[in-house]
């Protein structure tokens, strides 16, 4: 049995080491976003203030078992959190929750039993693979917890001593542990440093993957290229929340190079955006008002509203509707490209901003942004220019040719998402002239390369498609199947028009095995609201207001809906009355089964009782059949039977329950009285 006790002093070397721990600890909480995860320094707590002894060999053997068990298991989950190739990133992030959790736990375990278990086999590890978890997450601030950490544990190797040695013998430090915390050191400093500059390489490398294998994941990409994928899944990894009045697209790339496979070159370099001064009252100052950070841009026509909450982090993207005019974002200063796409180039990105935005391009393309918007690749299939030139034949003008282009892609081609294999190194006329099915990239550069043909400058837009479908309560939830593509043609007069060739109704059916269900969309509400108030906390701002929103929305909810709350709670309130009540009726049936059987009655007897029903029917008050005899003579009136018959009826029913029930025959002198008794 393990006994525990309250520590009393700490040694030099021992405090350097529970520092590592509790710094390592604080690390990984400060990592998490889920609500309550403070409640895992209470652990570390207990492990600073108590000490534990004599667990028992079989308890130290699996204690040391389990440690490097989880330590092994959050290697994996880094490494899957890097790649991640096998599994979505909502499934790592819970693993990395609950790995990190059980190694900060169990580091308070041992932090306990420091006279029981060594360093090396157990606080060491589980601190290390607590940093490790820690550290995954770019945007935790967990710097000055890491760094005490690290003095902690250098502080312990200086001081610690080994405990056996011979007398006289020089001291050594620890060699061993000295080269894994600098090993651990080293793969620190060459994950945060290294790792960036070389994600875009494993990302290509994990696509080419994915490519060779003919399968893909849907998602957002930088470039596009045809021919390489044979089929799509959709992910249902949630990339990011939306507020707006109405569904609509949100651009991320902006691509005008198309080599006859693959699309890459964005518009043109962004510029930063000037500071929004003053800021606008009305609707419009309201809504910036809500969010914390600094305005940018220019407020000029009528403007549309949409709040960004983003739950995956990609760097340099500003996902917006078309035409932004106003962004309310915090953290540094945003920048456009004269695409009208938007970039955060500070670090870290936002996770909440919103946009204002307006139909309509400020500005027309330069020659140079017309040229590439009308640049073709070289060898086409000779199919395309003739397809082009029957489209375009007799149209009034730009807009008409768009129209026809659009119409007769999404009338001619089906949506799927199963494309198989490409024969030839022309991906848009195989998908056009003999295949006729494709998902959105096919539809998107068929269309643009027609339009070009046309003489009509067209670009390759992706983004995220939002529809009706993907609202949840007050906001739209957007996941990484709604990646989608489409098309952007400059229009004189107008500027450029978006236009999506692919036929929505497929794109949806496609997709309605998506939808969630009722305990799906709930959780999804708390979800958003926890997100939404950790991303406020980060960013700073009025976060009371913020909350006082919330609650006074939440109560206008209420309120709108008192009739329907009022009826499920009369349903409620009638379910539970009809249980309890059910619940008696079967303690009644328990309690008539256990009371024994009636007896057999005396002939003589029973014939007494049948006299006196018929005296009671001459009477004009016969017995009805549901009625026991002696409730129905207590019934009677009072000058209904006269007296005397009255007393004698009352003591053979008397004569006939106790004989009946109560298992009491009369004699035959009792049974002779009741008879004379009887007699009218």
């Amino acid at each position: 049995m393990a006994r525990v006790t309250r520590r009393r002093s700490f040694a030099p070397a021992e405090l350097g080491l529970l520092l590592f721990y509790a710094a390592s600890s604080v690390a990984f909480v400060r990592s998490q976003q889920w609500p309550g995860a403070w409640l895992l320094l209470l652990p570390v707590l207990a492990g600073l203030l108590v000490e534990v002894e004599d667990v028992g060999e079989r308890l130290r053997r699996r204690g040391e078992r389990d440690a490097w068990i989880l330590v092994g298991l959050a290697i994996v989950v880094g490494v899957g959190w890097t790649i991640y190739l096998f599994v979505s990133d909502t499934i790592l992030g819970i693993l990395r929750g609950v790995i990190g959790s059980g190694l900060v736990m169990m580091g308070g375990f041992f932090a306990a039993g420091r006279r029981v278990w060594s360093p090396g086999r157990g606080l060491i590890p589980t601190g290390l693979g607590a940093l490790t978890i820690a550290g995954l997450d770019a945007l935790a601030p967990i710097t000055v917890p890491s760094a005490v950490a690290a003095l902690g544990l250098l502080g312990w190797l200086g001081l610690e001593r080994p405990t056996k040695r011979r007398p006289g013998a020089p001291v050594r430090p620890r060699v061993g542990l000295v080269l894994v915390v600098l090993l651990a050191v080293a793969l620190a400093l060459g994950i945060s440093v290294g790792l960036p500059l070389a994600q875009p390489l494993v990302e290509q490398a994990a696509a080419d993957v994915l490519s060779g294998s003919g399968q893909g994941t849907s998602g957002l990409s930088s470039s596009a290229r045809l021919g390489d994928i044979e089929s799509l899944a959709l992910s249902r990894e949630v990339v990011l929340r939306l507020w707006s009045d109405l569904p609509l697209r949100l651009r991320a790339y902006a691509l005008t190079t198309f080599d006859g496979q693959r699309w890459t070159g964005a518009v043109g370099a962004p510029q930063p955006m000037r500071p929004l001064a003053p800021e606008p009252g009305g609707w419009l100052g309201d809504r910036l008002a809500e969010l914390p950070g600094q305005s940018f841009g220019e407020a000029s026509g009528e403007l549309d509203w949409a709040r960004v909450l983003v739950a995956q982090v990609q760097p340099s993207l500003l996902l917006a509707p078309a035409g932004p005019r106003v962004v309310r974002v915090a953290g540094g200063v945003p920048m456009m490209d004269p695409a009208g796409l938007l970039h955060a180039t500070f670090w870290p990105p936002p996770r909440l901003y919103g946009a204002a935005y307006a139909a309509g391009s400020l500005r027309g393309p330069t020659p140079e942004e017309r040229a590439a918007g009308l640049q073709l690749p070289e060898g086409l299939d000779p199919r395309l220019g003739a397809l082009a030139a029957e489209l375009g034949e007799g149209a009034a003008g730009d807009r008409e040719r768009l129209d026809r282009t659009v119409r007769w892609i999404g009338d001619e081609c089906d949506y799927s998402l199963n494309v198989g294999a490409f024969r030839t190194d022309q991906p848009v006329a195989e998908f056009l002239f003999e295949k006729k099915r494709g998902y959105c990239e096919y539809f998107a550069s068929s269309a643009a390369l027609l339009l070009r043909l046309q003489g009509v400058p067209a670009r390759y837009v992706s983004g995220f498609n939002v529809r009706d479908q993907n609202r949840r309560g007050d906001h739209f939830l957007v996941r990484g199947g709604d990646a989608h593509a489409w098309v952007e043609a400059w229009i004189e007069g107008v500027g450029w028009v978006e236009a999506d060739p692919t036929p929505a109704a497929q794109y949806d059916a496609l997709r309605d095995g998506m939808r969630d269900g009722l305990f799906a969309r709930v959780w999804e509400s708390v979800s958003a609201f926890f997100t939404e108030l950790q991303a406020r906390m980060s960013n700073g701002g009025d976060l009371l207001r913020w909350l006082g929103r919330r609650v006074a929305a939440l109560g206008a909810w209420i309120w709108a809906r008192v009739g329907e709350i009022v009826v499920v709670v009369l349903v409620v309130a009638t379910g539970m009355l009809l249980w309890r009540r059910r619940g008696r009726l079967a303690l009644r049936r328990r309690c008539a089964a256990a009371v024994a059987p009636p007896a057999a009655v005396d002939p003589a007897l029973g014939a007494l009782v049948s006299r006196l029903e018929r005296r009671w029917s001459e009477l004009g008050h016969p017995r009805l059949p549901h009625r026991p005899p002696l409730e129905h003579l207590l019934s009677l009136p009072d000058d209904a039977v006269p007296e005397g018959e009255r007393a004698a009826g009352r003591a053979v029913v008397d004569c006939y329950y106790r004989a009946r029930y109560g298992g009491r025959a009369p004699d035959a002198e009792t049974l002779e009285r009741l008879g004379r008794e009887l007699s009218p």
